[in-house]
Order: structure tokens, then sequence, then C-alpha cells
């Protein structure tokens, strides 16, 4: 865990911009950015050299270099003795220009806490790593970086409980594994750090550096990927289904095209609305949908709708022209109906090739970019019900679902769904999880020694939701879960009355 007192993280109170007071300290990195170290110990194996390189491509304002001989500060010693190891470290590195030094070790702290700062360094122990995660080293080291700025930017809350912010405590270090799944700033965090970033123009850019670290991070580990695996271009990293929709238009606003998104026309809803001016001074109107899935290619049934709503379109004489840009490509039936149709296909790659050669006007600013990331996390909360269920979708649970939990919520005027009924073009797991952390109820059926459910139910766990365990069979039920209070039911009535009271204590804390 990452302790809070004064002592820790102290240089963080310095400017990372501040001036060197000689020619001499700036070597040959630029002066203008905060110039950051890795370092790491003897015998721990992670390439902190491709590390910085990653880091330097996403980060626009902070600079990373590796120190590429490791050092060893104690090999005789079990425990790390942060202020004595620092000065040690400061000493053999001090030709080497920088702002922050971060060394990373197997060794332990004797109060087993993931990691201490002293002055401008910060020493963090990977003791026991496997323990707390499967995720490998570098993606640890992406997380150390991103708690340190954030702590930079403010240092005035932490969350007690896992939530998968970057601002959370980590009292139990099992958590490290939530933190880098989910690698976020929660809505409540963005919006405290934007007052600050108003404020300071350091602090806005740390803020955007910050974001692209943790997109990549999140992108790699809920994949259980390392973070070396999944960087290929960081325009691509932070994508999913809206914000997928986001780049598309911001594609097309580049290429030179007047941009809506979201356009109810005659009834229909559309992803991008497009007008472009030709070399006539003619006004091409062009309705874009945005079709983003990770696996499968789009086939011929999303081109043949699609073409019945530009169809109509066109006979109001609001539309000249269809587009569908797909994020994994189309199937050749899906090219033979465009052919016959009309309808354009465009993989988003081609999309991007076209605008890549068109320089950027201007460096996007923090506040938008927070924005956006703010508008993203309201979406996911107005589309999530007030009570979400996890449970096998098995036909003998069909009536414990409709007629013993649905209606019940119903009836007390919440919504409730499961994931099979929710419309979504993502993957289905980023649905789940988002699913679980914005709803305000979890109901979970665990009859079934079901691994989906169990590890869903974890995951509720892990964000200290309110959850309502439910079975026909306590003896069943593992060791672990037998603690919770269960609602034991015999049959549909007897669920329908336990449930409905249960969930009047729940909902009375909400005001409801």
């Amino acid at each position: 865990m990452l302790k809070n007192g004064r002592d820790l993280y102290s240089c963080c109170d310095e400017r990372f911009e501040k001036d060197k007071k000689s020619a001499g300290h700036a070597g040959r990195w630029e002066t203008s950015r905060m110039k950051f170290l890795l370092v790491k110990d003897e015998g721990i194996d992670v390439d902190l050299e491709k590390c910085a390189d990653i880091l330097n491509q996403i980060c626009r304002y902070i600079e990373f270099k590796n120190y590429d001989i490791p050092i060893a500060l104690a090999n005789q010693s079990t425990y790390i003795d942060i202020k004595q190891e620092a000065i040690i470290l400061n000493q053999k590195l001090s030709n080497i220009p920088r702002d922050y030094t971060l060394y990373i070790t197997y060794r332990r702290y004797p109060d087993n806490y993931f990691a201490h700062s002293a002055k401008n360094t910060m020493i963090w122990s990977f003791w026991g790593w496997e323990y707390y995660t499967n995720l490998p080293i570098e993606n640890g080291v992406f997380y150390i970086i991103a708690d340190i700025l954030a702590l930079r930017i403010d240092r005035s809350f932490r969350h007690d409980e896992l939530t998968g912010c970057i601002y959370d405590f980590l009292w139990d270090k099992t958590g490290i594994d939530m933190g880098m799944k989910m690698a976020h700033i929660c809505g409540e965090c963005l919006e405290r750090i934007k007052n600050k970033a108003e404020r300071s123009e350091t602090l806005g850019k740390i803020i955007i550096d910050l974001i692209e670290i943790l997109n990549i991070l999140s992108n790699a580990s809920r994949w259980s990927k390392s973070v070396f695996d999944v960087y290929k271009d960081k325009d691509i990293l932070d994508l999913d289904w809206s914000t997928f929709e986001d780049k598309v238009a911001q594609l097309y606003r580049k290429l030179g095209a007047k941009v809506k998104q979201n356009v109810k026309l005659a009834g229909f809803q559309i992803d991008v609305y497009l007008e472009e001016e030709t070399p006539s001074k003619q006004i091409v109107r062009t309705a874009v949908e945005c079709k983003f899935h990770r696996k499968g290619k789009v086939g011929n049934k999303i081109v043949n709708d699609f073409y019945r709503v530009i169809k109509t379109l066109k006979e109001k004489g609001l539309i000249d022209k269809g587009i569908i840009v797909s994020y994994s490509g189309f199937s050749q039936d899906a090219y033979l109906v465009s052919q016959e149709t009309g309808i354009e296909l465009l993989c988003f790659n081609d999309l991007r090739q076209r605008a890549k050669e068109i320089p950027e006007e201007h460096v996007e600013k923090a506040e938008t970019l927070i924005n956006q990331k703010v508008s993203q996390l309201e979406k996911k909360r107005e589309k999530s019900p007030d009570i979400f269920v996890i449970m096998p979708f098995s036909p003998e649970l069909d009536d414990v679902y409709h007629l013993g939990i649905r209606d019940v919520a119903e009836s007390l005027n919440c919504s409730c769904k499961r994931v099979d009924e929710m419309e979504f073009t993502g993957d289905i797991l980023d649905e789940i999880y988002n699913s679980i952390s914005n709803s305000k109820i979890i109901i979970a059926e665990v009859s079934n020694q079901n691994p989906n459910v169990y590890y869903e139910l974890g995951f509720a766990h892990g964000l200290k939701k309110p959850v309502i365990l439910i079975t026909k069979d306590l003896s069943s039920t593992p060791f672990d879960l037998k603690m919770y209070n269960h609602i034991v039911y015999k049959n549909i009535v007897d669920l329908r009355e336990k449930l409905k009271r249960r969930l009047e204590v729940i909902l009375s804390g909400y005001g409801v």
C-alpha cells in the first residue's frame, strides 16, 4: 500500500519543471519536461528500457529514462531501509540529471507496504507480487508511475475502499490487481483534479500524461496482457464502444468535414453525421454507422439493416450517402451487399491512414480531456440498471430471474437487468464490469457452483457493492461465501417475499 503521510512523496511538493542551476544538469534531456529516472535492483527481471521507450511515446510532458546498470543497495538485508538506501542511491546517481527517481526491488519493507519515499526518490517493493496478481511486473511499473503522478496532482484524498481508481489507498494489497485492470480515475476524483488543473498549467499537463498511462495499463491488464504486448499505437489504446465513435468523429474533423454526433434524423439515431464540401462547392451529407467489435468482422446483416435506414433518409432528402466504419473489418458477404446497396464500408485503420498526414492543429487541453472522460463515465452510469443480476443463463433459472427477481425489483420502481438483456457493441466483460461498477445493488444467484458467477461476485465484493446472495441450497455454497447472509428460498413465491423485504431495507439507505 502507498503510505499517505507528510514524509511520503515529499518531492511532489516541488515543481516538476524547476530550472537546473547549471547547464550541465540538463544533460541531453529537454529542460522543459519533468525527468523521471527508472532504476532496478539486481535480480529483478523487467525491461525498464522498454518501459521508458513506451512511456516516452505516450507522454507529452514527462520524459523517462532507464539507468542501464542494475544497482544493488543492500544484498545482505532482507528489509528495505528507505532513508539510508535513498541516500546511497542518490550518491550513486549524482551525475544523472533527474527530477524523480523510481527504484524497484524484490526486497520488502518491515511494514509490508508497497512503497515509501524520501525526498525525490521512491523505492517500490515487488516482494510477493505473484500472490497479489498474475500480471507482469512491467504493468506494475506503469501503475507505480501513475500513482506518483496522481499524488503530485492531489494528495488530499484517498479511497479507503477498493474502487479501481488510482486514488485507492490500497490497504489491501490484493487490490493492486483490480487497480491495474480498471486503471482509471473515478468521476468524483476527476472533478476534484479538474479544479486543480484550472489553477495550474503544470498540473494540467501532468493530468494529460497520467490519463495516457492509465489507458494503456487498463487496456493491457484487463486482458491479462503485458503493456509491452498491447502497445501498438497510442491512438487506439483507449477505445471502447463509446470512445470509438468519438475517435471516428475526430478523424473526420481532421479531414475537414463538419461533424455532429448522435444526431436524430426522421426518428433514426445516427452515430456520426457529416457535411463535406466538394470541389464544385456542393455539400455532401453522410450518415456514418460506427461498429466497434474487438472480435468478429461486421457481417451482411448489419449492412442490410443500415441500408434500410439510409434508403429511408435518402427518400426524405436528409442524406446523400451512408458509411459504416468498422474497427475489426468486414466479412466477404458484407462487401458483396455493399456493392448492391451502395453503402461504403471503411475499416478504421484506413480512415486513420487518410488523416495521418494532416498535422495536428493544437495540443489537446487537459480540461477537454477530463471532460471527455467524465462524459464517458456518465454515459456508462446512465445505461446501468439500478439492480444488476449475475447468474447462469440457464432455462431452469428463467422463472427465478423474471418472476422472482425482476418483477420484485420493478414493483419497487427499480430497473433490473442481466447482461444478456442489455444492448452494447463492445466486449461482454467490459459491459459486466461497467454494470457492476455503476449499479446500486447486485443480486447473485449462487445455487450452482458457477465459476463465472463467482468471479463477477468477487469483483462486486471488491468494489464494496451491496450484494444480495440467493440460493436454493446453502449446503452447496463454498466455505468463503457461507459467512455472508444468503436468502435461501424454496420456490418463487418464497423468493419474492424474502427478496422484497431485503431490497426495501437496502433501498431505504438510498432514500428510495
